[in-house]
């Protein structure tokens, strides 16, 4: 088994500023892509910026120059590896497999597991798709940091392991199920699929199922598992149809919460069928039920929380069933989103995205590649306010400083734009 290990750039706690400034000063006589990994590799965001001030400085770090080296891949492993991602502080362990058997020149599909309990799914995918699993780290459930670092984890071993990016996948059982859900609805537009093991979506969230619109949902949940889990997945599925939802669901009706469970062999057989796709929708309206829903595209910074509150108490009629009595409550809290929609048009060579709100009061439009590209000509209306008309230039400090918030270096973002409505 070989074991190869990121290098955790984390400083010790020195407790200086002044320090960080000397070690900054100290890499100005690297070479540039060694410069730019260390700072990509920082654990917190006072001695990234701190590199990244220093990287900034040095000459010939243009954008270009950045812009290439950030996309330039290492030599792609093969076999058994750990690594580490730098996430907030935490230093994330990764365990990761590359199939051993595979062309250099092909990508593979990323299988993230969030939650493994055991490894039923490496029957049918262990040879054909990059696995990783994060080992004790289990971040609080349904909030924005355990989001944002599974899906930097996810970038992070897509890059590094010869991933696809239009192919990258989750999976989790009991509470990493859940994660599977919470994280692709709330990040939308990154994910090919999910592969939820005993865990499904909560009835809050059920308002915001038209963002997994593009996702292949496969969900596989014993009949004797919670009633309230399996009725929300029966309840999915019956309204699979109004909410776009490409969904498969197996429901071993003897089984609880249990590991293995029946089906799981066919949802991984599901995932190696399922082709990759992640184009950027011309058309599209993104759901928000608080700050901080992100896109690819757009970025949900600020929102009017009043239209986002769902009701406290749902009143209900004595007469109903306790089905009608759960729908009931769901579409008294259908209403309870926010929203952004966009339009993207190219006319005459110019591509111009038209951006309306329905209480997002703020936000942030990435534009990034594949879909945008340097000296290309971009118009950005929002409303009726046109906010930016010009030919498309590389921020240098946007595109480092995302990468390291994302570990997104396959669809890197060139310029970021704040935009109010």
């Amino acid at each position: 088994m070989s074991s190869t290990l990121l290098p955790e750039k984390r400083l010790p706690a020195f407790g200086s500023l002044s320090l960080l400034l000397v070690l900054a000063s100290l890499r100005a006589q690297e070479p540039l892509a060694d410069a730019l990994e260390a700072c990509l590799a920082a654990a917190t965001a006072t001695e990234h910026e701190t590199l990244l001030d220093a990287l900034l400085r040095r000459e010939g770090a243009t954008g270009e120059a950045l812009l290439q080296s950030l996309r330039q891949r290492p030599l792609q492993p093969r076999g058994d590896q750990r690594w580490v991602v730098p996430f907030l502080g935490d230093a994330i362990e990764v365990k990761v497999h590359v199939p051993t058997q595979r062309a250099n020149d092909q990508p593979l599909p990323v299988l993230l597991a969030i939650n493994w309990s055991s490894q039923p799914l490496h029957d049918a995918v262990y040879e054909r798709v990059i696995t990783a699993d994060i080992p004790g780290y289990k971040p609080e459930q349904f909030r924005d940091a355990g989001r944002d670092a599974h899906m930097k984890v996810l970038r992070t071993v897509a890059f590094r392991a010869g991933g696809d990016p239009d192919a990258l996948w989750f999976t989790g059982y009991s509470w990493g199920g859940h994660a599977c859900w919470d994280d692709a609805l709330h990040r939308p537009g990154v994910v090919r699929g999910i592969i939820a093991r005993g865990g499904g979506p909560r009835r809050t969230a059920f308002r915001l199922l038209p963002n997994l619109g593009g996702v292949r949902v496969l969900s596989v949940c014993g009949g004797k598992d919670d009633p309230e889990l399996v009725w929300n997945l029966r309840e999915v599925m019956r309204g699979k149809k109004a909410s776009g939802l490409q969904m498969e669901y197996w429901e071993p009706a003897d089984s609880g919460h249990d590991q293995p469970l029946p089906g799981e062999s066919e949802a991984g057989s599901a995932l190696l069928a399922t082709p990759a796709a992640n184009a950027l929708p011309q058309r599209h309206v993104l759901l928000a039920d608080a700050a901080n829903v992100e896109h690819p595209l757009f970025r949900v910074l600020e929102v009017d929380e009043r239209r986002c509150a769902v009701p406290e108490r749902v009143a209900v009629s004595a007469r109903m069933s306790a089905d009608e009595q759960r729908r009931a409550t769901i579409r008294a809290m259908e209403k309870a989103v926010v929203s952004v929609s966009w339009d993207i048009a190219v006319v005459k060579g110019v591509k111009t995205i038209t951006l309306k709100s329905q209480g997002v009061r703020a936000g942030q439009v990435m534009l990034r590649e594949p879909w945008f590209a340097p000296g290309e000509h971009v118009r950005v209306v929002v409303g009726s306010r046109v906010v930016l008309d010009s030919q498309l230039a590389i921020d240098p400090r946007v595109l480092l400083a995302e990468a390291w918030r994302t570990g997104e270096r396959l669809r890197p973002v060139l310029r970021l734009l704040a935009v109010r409505f």
